[in-house]
């Protein structure tokens, strides 16, 4: 299980150190990663909170990796994609050897079309499972190729080829996802919510308030929702909260009290009893639990 001490988990900013990574990407070898300098501002081995997307492509033969508290095995030859504001360590064994791919939302948002964008948005963001996938013969001839303009790329028109491949790619990982409707008004109504649920997380556990904010009725939200994620809408907001509780008990400083509010709960009382019903577990026995 992550742990953090004391009690506080790191969010870690993309790195701009050179002409390349200023644009928002980065491929590097993951064995760079375990080299640690004297100055890096967080443990790789220790939770931490990423605020861009990495993909790893595994080449070793196993490790463990661990994502918002749930374990992961990961084999040689598959791939992992993490998307920003997830929380993730590394496994202790430091048994990897392979590539990195990380990129902002920036440059996604920049060099990405916009039904492909659509598309990235509705099968990760909205996802609430963590899943490996295997790289396919497809998927390893996009990262040889990405990697080699990487190697060459300072240009305008490099960062635009960087991006065509890499729009390319998460397609690629987008068609070993189960089988997902096409992208339609519904899921951009949905990535709507999702904005707006970030923008007002503290606000309302209500989906009628999204609902509201987005001009639509909660009957619509609710059908939207079950059919892009497989849950209610309330089910999905009660997830995500539930999720944040988790990771402020266990990287947090606050006691249960101050995350109460700070979730949005008018009583502390109320917040311990929707806590267990959730998971099953107090509040302190969670936190005791993983602490």
């Amino acid at each position: 299980m992550m742990k953090n001490s004391p009690r506080s988990i790191p969010r870690i900013q993309f790195h701009e150190s050179d002409e390349r990574t200023a644009h928002g990407f980065e491929i590097k070898r993951i064995e760079e990663l375990f080299d640690i300098p004297a100055d890096l501002d967080h443990d790789p081995f220790k939770a931490h909170r990423l605020a861009f997307f990495v993909i790893i492509f595994l080449e070793s033969s196993y490790v463990k990796h661990e994502v918002d508290f749930e374990p992961l095995d990961l084999h040689k030859g598959q791939s992992l994609l993490l998307t920003k504001g997830q929380v993730h360590a590394f496994d202790v064994t430091r048994n990897y050897k392979g590539t990195f791919v990380l990129f902002t939302e920036e440059f996604l948002d920049q060099h990405a079309s916009q039904a492909a964008l659509a598309r990235f948005k509705r099968s990760f963001l909205t996802r609430t499972n963590v899943q490996a996938f295997d790289q396919s013969e497809h998927l390893q001839t996009l990262l040889r190729l990405l990697t080699q303009s990487y190697a060459s790329s300072s240009s305008g028109n490099g960062q635009l080829k960087l991006g065509t491949l890499l729009t390319s790619l998460l397609l690629e990982l987008c068609l070993q996802l189960p089988d997902q409707d096409p992208i339609t008004s519904q899921s951009d109504l949905f990535y709507q919510f999702l904005e707006l649920h970030e923008q007002h997380f503290s606000d309302s556990r209500d989906a009628n308030f999204f609902a509201a904010k987005l001009g639509v009725s909660y009957k619509h939200l609710n059908e939207i929702s079950k059919a892009i994620t497989g849950l209610t809408i309330k089910a999905y907001i009660d997830e995500q909260l539930l999720l944040s509780a988790k990771r402020a008990l266990v990287f947090g400083k606050q006691s249960a009290k101050e995350i109460a509010f700070e979730l949005g709960f008018d009583e502390p009382s109320n917040f311990g009893k929707w806590f267990k019903k959730q998971s099953g577990f107090t509040p302190q026995q969670f936190r005791t639990m993983n602490g």
